[in-house]
């Protein structure tokens, strides 16, 4: 077995997974040019690969330039190969820079609409992280939504643990790259307004940061602000029981996403919870049953939803003793997940077959 994503670090992969993998073949990131995607394509002939699996966005292999991308040739090479789309916001996402021209855009929004026509005629499934980002494409190609599936990506193994409440709410967490899309900017200015009225309140921010300018933002409205003792920059984890543990709130106030696993562990655990209204989030948390639900981009809405969480202990019990039963019901545990991929592939092997 091998995969080909852009991860550059193979090490980080469990044991069970490096002992069974043959090959990880690099996919290059930001973009394709001539040489690379020769070399993928050599790769992938040399091995004889019967299915390859690749991970990405929507255009995650530049698909809408022909010219460039590999995945028009593995199509006229006759290679099974499937996609797995972890976020796919829009049908243009990674299209274009915000600020392109309307004519540039329209014409890369074309050519991008026809290139997917032509890779989704290929293509054996095309595979999202939630329903709401199947939709977002397969509105545009409804003659192939048969090929589009969502499989929910989940590392939740066994039975989840008993929920812990705490009397009193001391730490607001949120763990993921720190970045604008993330929306940690909205959870600092939330959080700082409730600093004000509850002073023994910390904000734990763990994760990697993107490198788009929003960990410097945070960083500097942090020192604004004075709040250096109550909002810790975890960084990465490489374990992540003690955040858990401190975690008394769970806040995941994303732009978009796909299906945030961060999100998903959380209410695994009972962590009574606040999300933003897109992309999968609102499959993960049913307004005030397991958590609460507000706008994107408005942080007072944001600060809101927390202050009735600490106001109301009964309702964190509430919404932690409903969480994890609710991540059940939805399928997004690891051995429903690794259930839908092997039957997907042996489908698919049987059919070359």
């Amino acid at each position: 077995m091998s995969i080909a994503s852009v991860d550059a670090d193979a090490a980080n992969a469990p044991a069970e997974v490096t002992a069974k993998l043959e090959r990880r073949i690099p996919i290059p990131f930001p973009r394709w040019n001539q040489a690379s995607r020769n070399s993928f394509l050599q790769q992938i002939k040399a091995e004889k690969y019967d299915l390859i699996h690749l991970h990405g966005g929507p255009f995650p292999f530049e698909s809408h330039l022909p010219w460039r991308s590999p995945l028009h040739r593995l199509c006229l090479a006759g290679i099974p190969w499937i996609l797995t789309d972890h976020c796919a916001p829009s049908l243009t996402e990674g299209l274009f820079p915000p600020k392109a021209s309307g004519a540039t855009k329209s014409l890369k929004t074309i050519v991008g609409w026809m290139s997917k026509c032509f890779l989704l005629g290929f293509c054996q499934n095309e595979i999202f992280a939630s329903d709401e980002n199947r939709g977002n494409i397969d509105r545009w190609f409804p003659w192939a939504a048969k090929k589009m599936r969502t499989i929910y990506n989940s590392g939740l193994d066994g039975a989840p643990p008993r929920p812990v409440f705490s009397s009193e709410v001391v730490t607001i967490a949120n763990l993921g790259h720190i970045g604008w899309r993330k929306g940690q900017h909205d959870l600092l200015t939330a959080f700082a307004a409730l600093h004000e009225k509850f002073p023994r309140l910390r904000l734990v921010l763990a994760g990697p940061e993107t490198g788009d300018g929003c960990a410097e933002w945070v960083r500097q409205e942090i020192r604004r602000r004075k709040l250096e003792s109550a909002v810790d920059l975890a960084g990465g984890l490489t374990d992540k029981s003690a955040f858990w543990q401190a975690a008394d709130i769970y806040v995941q106030p994303s732009q978009f996403e796909g299906a945030p696993m961060a999100l998903m562990e959380a209410l695994w655990l009972g962590k009574p919870s606040v999300g933003t209204r897109v992309s999968g989030i609102p499959e993960m948390i049913q307004h005030d049953h397991n958590g609460l639900l507000v706008e994107w981009g408005k942080p007072a809405e944001l600060a809101a939803a927390i202050e009735r969480l600490i106001a109301e202990p009964d309702t964190r019990r509430r919404f932690g003793e409903n969480a994890a039963a609710h991540i059940q019901a939805k399928g997004m545990t690891r051995p429903i997940m690794s259930s839908h991929y092997a039957q997907l592939y042996g489908a698919i092997l049987s059919n070359r077959k």
